[in-house]
C-alpha cells in the first residue's frame, strides 16, 4: 500500500508533533509554514518541508498540494489565516482537510467554507481530563459522535472473574468490549520475572481479570454507567 500524502500547515507545537507521529506512522508528510526557523527543526525529519504564505493562493499553486491525500490546518490562533488557508486547501479538491479551531465561532466558519473535519484540541483536551478526574476507572475516552465513545477502563470489581456472556453488556448496557490488555508475567530461563502486555480479542469463553484494562465502544451514558461501576 502506497504511504498517504499528508500536508500540515503550520508549525506550531501541535503541528511539530503531528508531522512526526504522521511520519512515524508510515505517511509522507509534507510540512509548510512561513518561519524558516521552524522548518529547519523539522526539515531532516519528514518528506519536505516548505516555506511559503499558505494564505497566498497563487504561491500555493507551484506546490505539490493538489496531490495530497490529506491536508491538516494546524493553526488556531491566528484565526484569518486558518480560515484562508482552509478556505485555499478546498478551492485545490484536496479529498479531506482538517482544520483546528480556537472557538465556536471560529468553528462555525471552517464549517460554512467545508472543512470536512473540524477539531478543537483545547476543548477535547478538557474532556479527557475531566473524564478522568471524576470516574477513577476511567482510562481514556475517545468521542466517535455525539453520542458514541471509546472508552478504556480498568475493569470494575463488579465484572471480575465473570465471562462477557455472563455480564450480558451488550444487551443490559448497550456496550461492547472489543479489546482486552492484560498483564502477562513470565520467567525467563534465568528465573527472572518478565511482564508484557497481550492484546485479546475476546470470545464467548473469556473471563475478565483483576487488572484487565477493557476497551469499550458504546453510547457516551452507558459508559458513563459502567466506569462508575
Amino acid at each position: 500500500m502506497a504511504s498517504k500524502l499528508i500536508a500540515v500547515i503550520g508549525l506550531g507545537t501541535f503541528g511539530y508533533e503531528l508531522c512526526l507521529e504522521l511520519t512515524k506512522k508510515g505517511s509522507k508528510v509534507i510540512a509548510m509554514d512561513k518561519d524558516q526557523k521552524l522548518l529547519e527543526k523539522i526539515k531532516e525529519e519528514i518528506y519536505q518541508t516548505i516555506e511559503i504564505d499558505t494564505t497566498d493562493e497563487i504561491a500555493m499553486k507551484s506546490t505539490p498540494i493538489s496531490s495530497v491525500d490529506t491536508a491538516v490546518v494546524a493553526m488556531a490562533a491566528d484565526i484569518q489565516s486558518s480560515i484562508l488557508s482552509t478556505a485555499i486547501l478546498k478551492n485545490f479538491n484536496i479529498p479531506h482537510v482538517i482544520a483546528r479551531s480556537s472557538s465556536s465561532i471560529h468553528h462555525q466558519i471552517l464549517s460554512k467554507i467545508g472543512a470536512d473535519e473540524i477539531i478543537n484540541i483545547e476543548v477535547e483536551q478538557g474532556r479527557r481530563i475531566a473524564n478522568k478526574i471524576v470516574s477513577p476507572n476511567l482510562i481514556d475516552q475517545y468521542t466517535i459522535s455525539d453520542r458514541y465513545s471509546f472508552a478504556e477502563i480498568v475493569t470494575p470489581e463488579p465484572f471480575i472473574n465473570k465471562t462477557l456472556p455472563a455480564l450480558d453488556l451488550r444487551n443490559k448496557h448497550n456496550v461492547s468490549v472489543v479489546l482486552i490488555k492484560r498483564k502477562d508475567f513470565n520467567m525467563d530461563e534465568f528465573g527472572n520475572t518478565t511482564l508484557k502486555e497481550i492484546i485479546i480479542i475476546p470470545d464467548a469463553h473469556e473471563t475478565l481479570k483483576e487488572g484487565d484494562i477493557l476497551i469499550l465502544v458504546g453510547e457516551d451514558i452507558s459508559i458513563k454507567l459502567i466506569k462508575e461501576l
